[in-house]
């Protein structure tokens, strides 16, 4: 039998994330390099009440999500001079997602911008220091700078969970963190990684969890983890199109699980 070939949009794993959200202990989502992605709305379309800042410096990016993001959203690169003082932002043509403070490739990036800076501490301070904070952050390799740039954010205790795009090693890209200094620097505050998803075999990029020592996870966010690694243990010969088969096949099962509960909460409320 011919096998279907399936890759998961972003969008995909972006609610498969929000699993591991518990709305009792976060409010608010900081979000860093928003970009043309979409967990903002993946988010907001699960969690109503939780609150957005975000920080965008690529100019022709945060025009578009002037009008689009649902909060406070900034036009400063998160670095470690801040101050609003001027970094260089490489853009890449032929990738805009690569685009970033390290240049991903001098030979085919586009010419720098100078845009202004602000510090992960600055951040917090624009956005009022709120509690029952989530971090997204995927900012090409810069993820470490920009955390070491937070450190009284981190050590406050408000930050519950962090979403970051971890890499294992770097290909031409000179000055990108690692996963295992994000993993070293982290634990220094006392947060955990719990949760590594997003892989694909063509890429040494993925996304992990972070959180803090009292974090409690929804219920069914245990089972997901077990499952995703599960299908990644089993997958044949390590296909990335079967892990997502596997795991579509999961969000299918229990869409229809919920709407056999509603079904029969429903009768069962008319009787």
């Amino acid at each position: 039998m011919k096998r279907i070939s399936a890759k998961a949009s972003p969008t995909f794993y972006e609610y498969m994330f929000c699993e591991f959200i518990n709305p009792q202990l976060i409010n608010n989502v900081y979000d860093i390099g928003v970009g043309p992605k979409s967990e903002y709305d993946t988010i907001k379309s699960k969690f109503k009440n939780i609150s957005f800042y975000g920080t965008e410096p690529n100019p022709d990016f945060f025009e578009m999500l002037r009008d689009k993001f649902p909060g406070k959203l900034l036009d400063y690169a998160i670095s470690e001079e801040g101050g609003r003082s001027l970094v260089e932002f490489h853009l890449h043509p032929e990738n805009i997602m690569a685009s970033g403070i390290i240049p991903y490739d001098d030979a085919r990036d586009a010419p720098r911008k100078s845009v202004k800076s602000i510090t992960l501490d600055e951040f917090d301070s624009e956005c009022g220091r709120q509690d029952g904070v989530l971090i997204w952050m995927d900012i090409e390799g810069y993820e470490l700078k920009a955390l070491k740039s937070g450190a009284a954010l981190l050590s406050s205790g408000r930050v519950q969970l962090l979403n970051l795009e971890v890499r294992s090693s770097w290909n031409g890209k000179n000055g990108g963190c690692t996963e295992a200094e994000i993993d070293d620097y982290l634990s220094s505050f006392g947060y955990s990684k719990v949760f590594s998803y997003n892989h694909y075999r063509s890429s040494h990029h993925h996304d992990s969890i972070y959180a803090s020592p009292g974090y409690v996870f929804p219920p069914f966010a245990s089972t997901l983890r077990e499952v995703y690694n599960d299908a990644r243990r089993t997958v044949i010969a390590g296909i990335e199109e079967d892990l997502t088969l596997a795991l579509v096949d999961l969000n299918i099962s229990r869409m229809e699980a919920a709407d056999k509960v509603a079904f029969l909460r429903d009768k069962l409320s008319k009787q």
